[in-house]
């Protein structure tokens, strides 16, 4: 197979060309959201080439660490489970028949807590609820960090429901690869 080198002028007249063409001939994709209503946005790719093979179903694990608690915003790292939970759906898949669990620890901690907690502490409702209900209803296991919980500040029953607290987040990311779920990083 012969090497190919990277030119980066060859790059670079490609991206021209596209910005160069006029506003009407630029398609904007058509983002569709199958499964979770307002984040993670996907659009079809026909003749997609990465199938799942018959008879497997996905077994993942997210790293949901992202997130800037009180800026109004949903956790960027949420949103990513979110489009794999609408990747899914696309794809004709029942989502509810994978096996999908985002742990969610760090500065995304305040994304799962109730919004009684999160109105105290932020002064506004948790932007975040709306979505973590959706990943619950699409089978998604959301479970947060009690050391990272501990460490914000706030009692464990804060944490909206039905998002479970486990140990640590690093024990149940380690846990869940010895399981077998293929890890996702945020």
């Amino acid at each position: 197979m012969p090497r190919t080198t990277w030119r980066p002028g060859a790059a670079l007249a490609g991206v021209v060309t596209v910005l160069a063409m006029p506003a009407a001939a630029q398609q904007r994709p058509d983002w569709q959201y199958p499964a979770v209503h307002g984040a993670g946005p996907v659009v079809p790719v026909p003749n997609a080439t990465a199938k799942l093979p018959d008879g497997q179903t996905y077994k993942v694990v997210f790293n949901v660490a992202q997130g800037t608690p009180g800026d109004g915003r949903v956790s960027s790292d949420l949103a990513s489970v979110a489009r794999f939970v609408n990747l899914i759906a696309l794809s004709g898949m029942d989502p509810k028949q994978a096996d999908i669990v985002a742990v969610v620890h760090g500065p995304a901690t305040a994304a799962v807590i109730s919004d009684p907690y999160y109105q105290a502490r932020f002064g506004t409702a948790n932007p975040n609820t709306d979505l973590v209900r959706q990943l619950e209803e699409n089978g998604v296991e959301v479970i947060v960090c009690g050391q990272a919980v501990a460490g914000a500040g706030a009692p464990f029953e804060a944490v909206m429901q039905p998002v479970e607290v486990a140990t640590s987040a690093m024990t149940e990311l380690a846990k869940r690869q010895l399981q077998g779920y293929a890890f996702v990083p945020g």
